[in-house]
């Protein structure tokens, strides 16, 4: 028998089977083809700039590590974000390295190992990018398991998926930094956590490791503390409904809150100018100390804070049958497990601590009021997870949350809207600070897409009694049209990586400038340039007399210091002046001297990356050059 389209009602029967088996095994495999095409998507660039180190913030992340092997100490010596998890990993892994090269007769000693570091970086480096991509893999994964344990397995496959295209977790999944990382251990805390609320606070195991992953988390990056906060709110609720006894309590938690407040009140109205004078009578030279007076009132009203809230919740932090003393406790051994320095070498950890939290950066500093967190979510949240589309639908699940009477899912949110909150207060602002939101975003939109696409089934298809189209069951319909929706969407992110990955995989600009200079620039000439322009200083193939400027500009200097220096050439970066060109109110010297430079100098070549990665080169040669 023949429908009105002509299918026998076999051909029917076989067709809705193949689309009924389909959606069996996507539902049931599709994570492992996301893992796969996650790390195809991160792998190809992933080898960008190498042997050069076009990424500023790498070898800050590397050197310590190779620095550790070779002298023993264990100490990094930096701890700005700390970042310690990901340098005693790197750790692990130039070990490993150095063994096989030792056992293979490439070098004789670590001097010779760190010597194979600095001349050859490539497989170093590129290593440590490949450890990246992993932490994103497994990111990924717990993102398909947190959002399989909150919602179901179809919102665990549209959130990994979403995870796996997120254009901004891919470009700093090829970097050596601490956001990966740290969104990965996040991840890990919010996966057990949720894990210990099913087990009905019976399984302590899984507070523990949780509460370790947030330590861990902390000693990658400061700022992802804020993942302790879920943890200590759902302890703080499961004590609260328990009676506990403490020995003295009320006269140390009067004397603990009394030394918290007087501390913040020396902070507020002492005058600290007699210790200035001091230090810089007896030690001028002393920048730490300098640091610390002058933040005075930071470090003391902190510390005050710190006092009467261990004051108020004395009998719960300190009785350790409470589940928010086992957190706690685990919290700070997962800390000092990879951070240990911080706390042993606090001069130097609150000094580094000081400058990531300073307030300019050229480009980078906070907007006004509210404006700083719109621009997260214009900018940073809705390019770095894929698009408009993406972002609604997440704006919608987190929406849709706290309409469901779920405890569970309240505790998931916070860490997210919290973070959210803090970057955009911060004094600075970046588009990776992000990073550990699109995890959650991700989630927020695979449950916001599915509540439609269950509503819509629900709506039309139980009301419909089973309709068919095409001889096909209305729902099976409906979940094609949704599939095609989220591809179609998907499409453009996807384009995008693709073409940003090829593009990471030519040779970048500046090292094509830096071919350039050494083959047309004059042997012995004398040549001023800074960073994010060709490293004439890496490799060296002429007798050029460097003058290299590193993290300063040459805008710092007017074009009369240059020829004083007898400089032939000056190299200076195109996004640094575009930089400047964006804030004239606030660098008009800076601008003025770019004008000099481009009246006073010849401008004799500029590179710019069109089809290539890197930034772009304005070479000038001064004009009483023969």
């Amino acid at each position: 028998m023949e429908d009105d389209f002509g299918k026998t009602k076999k051909d029917n029967i076989d067709t809705s089977k193949f689309i009924t088996r389909f959606k069996s095994i996507f539902e049931k495999h599709f994570i492992y083809l996301s893992l796969i095409f996650a790390f195809l998507l991160r792998f190809k660039g992933m080898d960008f700039g190498l042997p050069y180190l076009y990424d500023a913030d790498e070898p800050a992340f590397m050197n310590p590590p190779i620095r550790m092997l070779v002298t023993g100490d264990l100490n990094p010596h930096w701890f700005g974000h700390p970042g310690s998890f990901v340098m005693y990993l790197l750790l692990i892994l130039l070990s490993i390295f150095f063994i096989f090269a030792f056992l293979f007769g490439y070098v004789n000693n670590l001097s010779e190992f760190q010597q194979l570091f600095m001349n050859e970086p490539t497989v170093f480096y590129f290593s440590g990018r490949l450890l990246m991509v992993l932490f994103a893999i497994i990111t990924i994964y717990l993102v398909y398991l947190i959002a399989n344990r909150l919602f179901n397995n179809m919102v665990g496959i549209l959130a990994s998926f979403l995870l796996a295209i997120s254009p901004l977790h891919i470009i700093w999944s090829r970097a050596i930094r601490t956001d990966i990382a740290a969104t990965m251990l996040i991840m890990f805390s919010i996966y057990f956590l949720l894990r210990f609320l099913d087990s009905e606070n019976k399984n302590n195991k899984f507070l523990i490791v949780s509460s370790l992953f947030a330590g861990f988390s902390i000693a990658t990056k400061y700022t992802v503390g804020i993942i302790i906060f879920p943890i200590l709110i759902h302890c703080l609720i499961i004590d609260s409904k328990q009676k506990y006894l403490f020995i003295h309590e009320k006269r140390i938690k009067y004397s603990l809150a009394g030394l918290g407040i007087l501390l913040i009140l020396i902070g507020i109205f002492v005058d600290f100018s007699w210790l200035k004078a001091i230090v810089d009578s007896y030690a001028p030279q002393c920048m730490r100390c300098k640091i610390i007076i002058s933040n005075s009132l930071l470090l003391l009203a902190a510390a005050g804070i710190l006092l009467i809230t261990v004051a108020f919740y004395l009998i719960n932090i300190f009785n350790y049958k409470t589940y928010i003393s086992k957190a706690i406790i685990f919290i700070f051994i997962g800390f000092f497990i990879f951070a240990p320095f911080v706390l042993l070498d606090p001069i130097t950890a609150i000094q580094n601590i000081i400058y990531e939290n300073r307030g300019e950066h050229l480009s980078a500093e906070r907007l006004p009021g509210i404006q700083n967190h719109i621009w997260y979510l214009t900018d940073a949240l809705q390019s770095g997870i894929g698009g408009l589309f993406f972002e609604i639908f997440a704006g919608l699940g987190l929406i849709l949350i706290f309409f469901k009477k779920s405890y569970k899912k309240y505790l998931f949110a916070v860490f997210p809207i919290l973070f959210f909150l803090a970057i955009g207060s911060m004094r600075l602002r970046w588009t990776r600070w992000a990073i550990p939101i699109l995890p959650f975003e991700a989630i927020l939109f695979g449950y916001g897409f599915y509540c439609i696409y269950s509503n819509i089934t629900q709506r039309i298809v139980f009301r419909k009694n089973n309709t068919k189209i095409f001889a096909l069951p209305l729902n099976k319909i409906i979940f094609s049209l949704f599939a095609v929706i989220v591809v179609l969407a998907s499409l453009n992110p996807i384009i995008n990586d693709i073409n940003y990955g090829t593009k990471l995989s030519k040779i970048d600009t500046r090292t094509i400038a830096k071919e350039w200079v050494e083959t047309n620039l004059p042997n012995g000439s004398k040549i001023a340039y800074e960073w994010y322009t060709p490293p004439l200083h890496v490799k060296p193939q002429n007798n050029f007399t460097l003058l290299y400027l590193n993290w300063s500009k040459i805008v710092y200097k007017p074009l009369s210091f240059y020829k004083n220096q007898s400089v032939d050439y000056i190299i200076i970066s195109s996004d640094y002046k575009q930089r400047y060109h964006n804030e004239p109110d606030k660098y008009p010297i800076e601008i003025s001297r770019y004008e000099e430079l481009e009246k006073e100098a010849e401008l004799i070549k500029i590179f710019e990356p069109g089809d290539n990665p890197g930034t772009a080169s304005e070479i000038y040669r001064l004009k009483y050059t023969n």
